[in-house]
């Protein structure tokens, strides 16, 4: 960034240093990122070797190849959406455990029947709940 006198500065010899002192950092780099596209800032870091990489916009990341060959989101029908949303699937992959079927979120409530069902709950018992308020 065109500071070489930082080398030989105190205040970043170290990272616990270069944190105290992240703003001083921080407002440089927004101003060299300025005269800069994305893509020439990330070329330019990768090649001084500083770990970097874009921020994509949440459009981006849904049309990025390697989201898209990784099947990191799954589009899926959901309540109240007209057209199919694109939902995150599983973000870890098994090589021998398979993580199931995916499924959406259910919405507020969705399976609250089935759920005090299944640990004992009469349809009188949930109708009951239902109308005093607590369900």
């Amino acid at each position: 960034m065109g500071e070489s006198n930082w080398m030989e500065d105190p205040r970043f010899s170290t990272d616990q240093s270069r944190g105290d002192h992240s703003e001083i950092i921080g407002a440089r780099m927004k101003d060299w990122c300025m005269d800069r596209s994305s893509k020439q800032a990330v070329s330019e870091l990768e090649e001084a070797g500083v770990p970097c990489g874009q921020m994509l916009t949440p459009k981006m990341i849904l049309e990025d190849e390697h989201v898209i060959e990784a099947g990191m989101f799954k589009s899926v029908s959901y309540p109240g959406v007209e057209n199919q949303a694109p939902i995150a699937d599983h973000p870890l992959r098994y090589s021998k455990v398979p993580v199931g079927e995916f499924q959406r979120a259910p919405l507020l409530g969705e399976h609250t029947d089935s759920v005090l069902a299944n640990i004992g709950f009469s349809d009188q018992e949930i109708s009951r709940f239902r109308e005093l308020g607590t369900i």
